[in-house]
């Protein structure tokens, strides 16, 4: 998933997003079923994107597998061979479930994998998982969206006590458990609180596959965009309202979602209203002054997936910033709609671009002051400070709270952006120093009215 061909698509497969969700859920194992190249899979995950993550263990106890096999021997009879590998998987201790993917090499022999499933999970109430075989056709965000939905048909829902004040938010990415994300859902939870709504389960957030249970609670599901159909599922199986939200990204995003949720929940009207007065005015406090002085006009260029980069546009909006160039990480399906016509100034969206025409786009569009995006993408403009945002992220990472959703996450987003903007400008060419007072103030001062000091 390097950048370094111009060429190869900014997008990330199919399985990588099978593989989020895995990573998402400390008990859950891998198998996947294809050729020796699946094993570097877990590596863009693992020790890479996320230091926090448990796929691969030092001490070879590694939460994915693989049947290792090469184009000659997928045509032979394979069957008792991946129903030792599935079983030696559900065997053992730190096991709750097994995700199985085929890669299409393998699913074209039409090997009855549910009977070898069947046969392996005789003596285990362990659930095996076949993810649909959709390398070919699908992207990351397919792949994590099918894990939920499967995880929504398998989990136990027996003894539902669903309350009407008790929420499960369904389609969250949770793509690393690093303090990024953590405080992403600490903040989401916090906000939830605020309106007298208990969290009883995230999906994904970090639990284990017994504790995804604990949906069964909920008497409202709040369906987040990576996995609407995991939540349309989960209101049907619990007959109870799904509410489709989308992300609580930049200030009126945060604004917009906590009304949302507070018609829909039943909270009321004034409870909201003083929940986000309360949430703006320290925020606004400090961007009052921050954006005229440093990011006010700025030319920024985004780059995330698409629920992401909605947020991002809108954010950009409320900065006073001009987007240069945009592009989405994903297929073209998944394009957002209406923002051409909320921001007619926006220029063309480029979906999955290859390496050479992010390159192409980002000359075309001049200076460039910012470019927010994630590792796939950053590396487009070399001039532009960078602010490394969403799936891959390499060169950037979290040991401290650093959420970027809700009210106080879009504040220290602005903070990431402002330290980028400024550090681009000492590096390249000193500071600058802006003093109102003085700029103007004589013929000397408008000559000069700036002073570097190197």
């Amino acid at each position: 998933m390097a950048c370094n061909d111009a060429t190869q698509r900014l997008n990330a497969p199919y399985p990588l997003g099978a593989l989020l969700a895995v990573n998402a859920i400390p008990d859950a194992h891998f198998l996947m079923d294809g050729a020796e190249c699946s094993m570097t899979k877990p590596e863009f995950i693992h020790g890479n994107h996320d230091l926090a993550s448990t796929l691969l263990s030092s001490a070879g106890a590694h939460r994915v597998a693989h049947t290792y096999k090469d184009f000659a021997d997928i045509v032979r009879d394979r069957e008792p061979e991946i129903g030792r590998s599935v079983k030696a998987l559900m065997d053992r201790d730190d096991c709750g479930l097994v995700f199985f993917s085929p890669r299409p090499c393998c699913s074209i022999l039409a090997v009855d994998y549910q009977r070898i499933f069947r046969a392996a999970a005789a003596d285990c109430a362990k659930p095996v998982l076949r993810l649909p075989a959709d390398a070919l056709t699908g992207d990351w965000l397919d792949g994590y969206a099918d894990a939920l939905a499967m995880l929504a048909d398998a989990v136990d829902l027996k003894g539902a006590k669903p309350a009407a004040r008790k929420v499960a938010l369904v389609g969250y990415m949770m793509d690393r458990a690093e303090p990024d994300h953590l405080g992403n859902l600490s903040e989401l939870r916090r906000l939830l609180a605020a309106l007298g709504l208990e969290v009883v389960s995230v999906w994904l957030g970090g639990d284990s596959f017994g504790k995804l249970c604990d949906v069964k609670n909920a008497g409202v599901i709040l369906s987040l965009p990576y996995g609407r159909k995991a939540a349309k599922r989960l209101g049907e199986r619990l007959k109870v309202p799904v509410v489709e939200l989308e992300l609580p990204f930049g200030l009126l995003g945060s604004e917009a979602w906590v009304r949302e949720v507070a018609h829909a929940c039943g909270r009321p009207r004034k409870t909201a209203e003083a929940l986000i007065e309360a949430e703006l005015a320290p925020v606004l406090k400090q961007l009052a002054w921050v954006v005229p002085q440093a990011l006010l006009h700025k030319r920024v260029a985004l780059a995330a997936d698409p629920y992401l980069f909605t947020g991002l546009v809108r954010l950009a909006e409320d900065l006073g910033l001009e987007v240069a160039a945009g592009a989405v990480m994903a297929h073209r399906g998944k394009l957002p709609k209406g923002l051409g016509a909320e921001f007619p100034e926006l220029p063309r969206v480029l979906c999955e671009p290859t390496g050479g025409e992010w390159a192409a786009e980002l000359a075309a569009a001049g200076r460039v002051d910012l470019l927010l995006g994630n590792s796939l993408y950053l590396q487009g403009s070399p001039a532009a400070a960078n602010v490394e945002l969403g799936y891959p992220s390499y060169g950037y990472h979290a040991l401290t709270p650093a959420p970027y959703l809700g009210f106080s996450g879009a504040l220290k987003l602005v903070e990431r952006m402002l330290n980028a903007t400024l550090s681009r400008d000492v590096g390249s060419w000193g500071v600058v120093m802006r003093n109102p007072v003085f700029e103007g103030a004589g013929p000397k001062a408008a000559a000069e009215p700036r002073r570097k000091f190197c």
